[in-house]
């Protein structure tokens, strides 16, 4: 600014010198003409005077004509008798001259014009004598240019002399008129004291710097908000320049890509993930193509969207977002299955019992057969209602809300029953049942809790082995229950004990299809633990048996 200043102040005074230069040769150069005019006139007088008292004009005349200066004698009819510098008899009548036309009417004359004699501009004077004849002098024009030209070092000189005085001023005023304004305390201007003339701009400074403190505090703010926003999204987030450097990346997106702890300000993507799903997303978001799929990383199924940024009509950007369906997708390959296996379980019992029918209705069971045929359609029947119960239940857990869990259970209670319920089916094959424990009590649904400690009793009895042992134990760990179904059975093989709580999965398939069992026991069991903030654990022998540890926070 104050470059700006001094050069304009020094420009403005340049332009007024220059205007004072040409205003002054303008008013000097028409002064020097007309003084050259009246000396002209007071000469030709002096020469008039000399000639009429000169004993000979010729001689008189020709002394007069050194120099620049033309003299010339006329008649009355304008016929030249005498010129200094042209020779008289050949020169033409003069009459029609304006400055010898103007002396014969009025006693004087003069005027400017160009000479066809001597061929250049000339200033005449002419003075018409007592007897009648005409006296004319002439000068070159150029001698009053020349006056002037003669004073112009002079008018420089004075013109430079103005022009530094000028620099000088224009430095001296412009930090005159900037000092107050450099002395403006920016954070708080209204103190700064200046000029009175300054106030009204000091005042407007500090109008616009609470407006842009409340700028600066609203925008820290929305960025705050934002950056919080987007630090605590379960999703990953990150935003690329044009060039594909990130601007933003937020802690769940680090994670995901696996680039926690890396200075990602300014790196280019390809950095940050070694993705080629998700950098061809970005490159396509980048020319303007919103791109969508899935995409696996760290053992995890994400689903992307990258979408380009525009900033007015072109691509300033592109968004990724990044979210994990590991979960999503496998309950949608577990229900996908679900559904295949309940139409399997429910086709095999419904296959037999329409074969049974169609047997019976065409005659084809003899008459001692048919109690057996009815036999087989009601245990087929009873699978199926066991199946469509066991499938039931698993789809009220799967809806269970806070609210059916707040009664207190006492789960040792429980477990008595459970055993009683069960004891003729462990005698029938000599298998000992015993309780052990001490009162616990839980927090949950008790029909829930019951049907949990029902399968795996149940369970323990049937895949054990004749004169076997089952043991149920009941103790308080921390602030957890600890219950522990033991038998001495044919155990689990290791290669089917990672799916052993999965829907419809049995280890010995004949011997479920034998014990009546649908497969969904163990998976309900595992609902009711997780459904009650538990867990269930199985440690398993082949051959040895299996015992399962169910966890549950106890009521407070």
């Amino acid at each position: 600014m104050k470059r700006r200043l001094y050069a304009r102040m020094f420009a403005l005074s340049l332009a007024m010198t220059l205007l004072t230069a040409v205003l002054l040769i303008g008013t000097v150069y028409p002064f020097f003409r007309d003084r050259l005019h009246e000396e002209m006139f007071l000469q030709t007088q002096l020469l008039a005077s000399g000639l009429e008292h000169a004993a000979n004009e010729q001689a008189y005349l020709a002394s007069l004509g050194a120099g620049d200066t033309r003299v010339t004698l006329l008649d009355g009819e304008g016929n030249v008798l005498f010129d200094t510098d042209a020779d008289a008899v050949s020169m033409e009548s003069h009459q029609d001259r304006p400055e010898i036309a103007q002396a014969l009417a009025t006693g004087r004359g003069e005027g400017t014009r160009h000479s066809r004699t001597v061929l250049e501009n000339l200033y005449y004077s002419a003075l018409r004598l007592s007897d009648g004849r005409v006296l004319r002098l002439a000068r070159p024009a150029a001698s009053a240019q020349l006056t002037l030209v003669q004073g112009l070092p002079a008018l420089a000189l004075v013109l430079l002399l103005c022009l530094c005085a000028s620099l000088l001023l224009s430095g001296r005023f412009t930090r005159s008129v900037l000092a107050p304004l450099e002395r403006i305390d920016m954070e708080h201007p209204e103190t700064t004291v200046c000029f009175d003339e300054l106030q009204p701009f000091v005042r407007r400074i500090a109008r616009q710097q609470e407006q842009l403190a409340q700028r600066m505090q609203d925008l820290v703010e929305q960025r705050d908000r934002i950056a919080s926003i987007t630090s605590h999204m379960r999703e990953g987030l990150v935003f690329v320049d044009a060039d594909g450097a990130a601007v933003m990346v937020n802690e769940s997106a680090l994670d995901l890509l696996g680039a926690r702890g890396m200075p990602w300000q300014g790196a280019h993507f390809v950095r940050i993930s070694r993705s080629a799903a998700l950098r061809e997303a970005l490159e396509a978001a980048l020319h303007g193509e919103n791109v969508e799929g899935d995409v696996d990383l760290t053992g995890h199924t994400y689903r992307f969207v990258a979408n380009p940024v525009y900033e007015g009509a072109a691509t300033g950007g592109a968004i990724l977002l990044l979210s994990d369906v590991t979960e999503r997708r496998r309950a949608e390959r577990m229900r996908r299955e679900f559904t295949a296996n309940v139409s399997h379980e429910l086709r095999s019992p419904l296959t037999s019992i329409a074969g049974f029918a169609e047997m019976m209705a065409c005659g084809m069971v003899r008459e001692a057969d048919m109690k057996e045929c009815a036999a087989r359609i009601k245990r087929e029947a009873d699978r199926m209602v066991t199946l469509i119960g066991d499938i039931l239940r698993l789809s009220q857990l799967d809806e269970l809300t806070p609210g059916h869990m707040s009664e207190r259970v006492p789960l040792l209670e429980v477990v008595r029953e459970v055993e009683a319920r069960l004891r003729p089916q462990a005698d029938a094959r000599a298998i000992a049942l015993r309780v052990q424990g001490e009162p616990c009590a839980v927090r949950g649904d008790r029909v829930m809790l019951e049907e949990l400690v029902q399968n795996l009793c149940d369970n323990a009895i049937k895949y054990n082995k004749d004169g076997g042992r089952v043991e149920m134990t009941l103790h308080a760990e921390g602030a957890q229950a600890l219950l522990c179904v033991r038998d001495t059975g044919i155990g689990i093989p290791r290669e089917h004990q990672s799916r052993v709580f999965e829907r419809f999965y049995r280890v010995d398939k004949s011997r479920s299809k034998k014990t009546g069992g649908t497969g969904l026991g163990l998976s309900i069991v595992r609902h009711v633990a997780e459904a009650h903030g538990g867990s269930v654990r199985m440690l398993s022998a082949e051959g040895e048996g299996t015992t399962f540890e169910v966890r549950l926070p106890l009521a407070r």
